[in-house]
């Protein structure tokens, strides 16, 4: 599979970003942490959009934030301490409310693709915090069309699923709080990783992950975490907030067990 800047060599609406894998962010079986690809994810999106005018501080100025929405991952390589990879982004149109954006990472030396996502944001009011349309953007590129949606359509989690099994209850750290003043989108997958090895104590990693973000969750709030697994090794993670009851998160999708 070729990677995007092979394939589109002289487009210049893919941003790119350079990362070294640091050991912090594989675990203890040396495969990369699942917070770390979301960290990679919203680090890369928040640079193209600085670069292009609509990053966080012009928003703030304007009275508006960036939150994700829905994310989609598919994983088809590996990741190692110190290897080089090379991030790229772009956004690739807007569907009603939600501003869509990919994404792929590669071995910066081999070119291997080892990682595609799609993903759906809302720029919200800061303080109403209610979503704005597109028209504030106005004279902004949001589509590009010549370029490859690598997720078409958000799934559904698998219906062959049981029941899910309560795991733990689970705390809302200061230390996970964002500059949004809500738990950060990579501590969620921290969360989801901890309460799938929480369950199945053995090593895995993900084939895919879908995220969906429901209801912002602050300090000191409460989830309760439940986890189904399939035969097939198909999961989904549901939490709701003790003391509101409301549905905070559900991230689903397919393991690899070894």
């Amino acid at each position: 599979m070729n990677n995007l800047l092979r394939q589109f060599p002289a487009n210049d609406q893919i941003y790119t970003t350079d990362f070294t894998v640091r050991y912090s962010e594989v675990n203890q079986f040396g495969i990369i942490k699942l917070q770390a690809i979301f960290d990679y994810l919203q680090q890369i999106a928040a640079a193209h959009a600085n670069s292009l005018g609509f990053g966080m501080n012009d928003l703030y100025a304007k009275g508006m934030i960036w939150v994700l929405s829905k994310m989609s991952i598919k994983i088809m390589g590996s990741f190692s301490p110190e290897q080089q990879i090379t991030a790229c982004t772009y956004p690739s149109g807007v569907e009603k409310i939600f501003f869509r954006r990919e994404f792929e990472i590669h071995d910066s030396q081999s070119g291997e693709v080892l990682l595609q996502a799609s993903s759906y944001w809302l720029l919200l009011d800061a303080k109403k915090l209610r979503p704005l349309r597109r028209d504030v953007l106005a004279g902004l590129q949001l589509e590009n069309p010549e370029l490859p949606i690598f997720i078409p359509q958000f799934p559904p989690p698998s219906a062959d699923l049981n029941e899910p099994e309560e795991i733990f209850e689970y705390p809302v750290r200061f230390s996970q709080m964002d500059i949004n003043q809500h738990m950060n989108n990579a501590q969620y997958a921290a969360m989801a990783e901890d309460a799938i090895y929480e369950k199945l104590q053995q090593k895995f990693t993900f084939n895919e992950v879908n995220a969906a973000f429901l209801q912002a969750q602050k300090y000191p709030d409460r989830m309760v975490c439940s986890l189904a697994v399939n035969s097939d090794d198909y999961f989904s993670l549901k939490a709701v907030n003790c003391e509101k009851n409301n549905a905070a998160f559900n991230i689903f999708g397919k393991l690899k067990l070894f």
